[in-house]
């Protein structure tokens, strides 16, 4: 998840020194993954060069706790770092749906293991329980390429979000796809 979100733009703009970026963000997956693990929706590539990471309805990502493990993460670059996660995530949350959905809230895609299909197949993976369960599904995308995958998933865009002079994250919901009932080709 380092390489993948190394040069992502919202962490760019959190943390610009690349060395003490590159420092930190192995922390910071490690709580989250640590957070969300339990919940049994993270997936993860054969070779780890991709993984996403859902959170179910009615859950919340994070504990207290590890919302200040985080937090801590960003502290220890300073304080800009610190109010510049601190907004984003309270951005995030202020626009957060209340519907019961799920919330991609990672995926990512090791440099190395781009252009090869895995973010794709780790999104169908998530996106196919939620159609299993008639349940929609909700994220925020940080780049235009993203955003354009996730639109070719069935997604659209609710709102662009920006707090104090970030790059654009987009908020984007997806319905559930309705499916047909399988019929049988056996022959009876």
């Amino acid at each position: 998840m380092t390489s993948a979100f190394y040069d992502d733009p919202g962490f760019v703009w959190c943390i610009p020194d690349s060395a003490a970026r590159k420092k930190q963000l192995p922390a910071f997956f490690r709580i989250v993954f640590e957070s969300l693990v339990g919940f049994g929706h993270c997936y993860c590539a054969a070779d780890s060069a991709a993984a996403s990471m859902w959170v179910p309805p009615g859950r919340e990502p994070l504990t207290g706790e590890q919302s200040a493990l985080l937090r801590g993460v960003f502290e220890s670059v300073g304080a800009v770092a610190t109010a510049r996660f601190s907004g984003l995530i309270e951005l995030m949350a202020s626009h957060h749906p209340d519907q019961d959905h799920a919330y991609l809230w990672l995926l990512g895609v090791s440099t190395p293991g781009q252009n090869r299909g895995l973010g794709s197949t780790l999104l169908r993976s998530g996106l196919d329980l939620c159609d299993e369960r008639s349940l929609p599904a909700y994220l925020e995308a940080t780049t235009d390429r993203n955003r354009r995958l996730y639109e070719r998933h069935g997604f659209h865009v609710t709102g662009e979000l920006t707090a104090n002079g970030s790059p654009p994250m987009w908020g984007m919901w997806r319905e559930p796809l309705n499916r047909a009932p399988t019929r049988s080709t056996r022959q009876e």
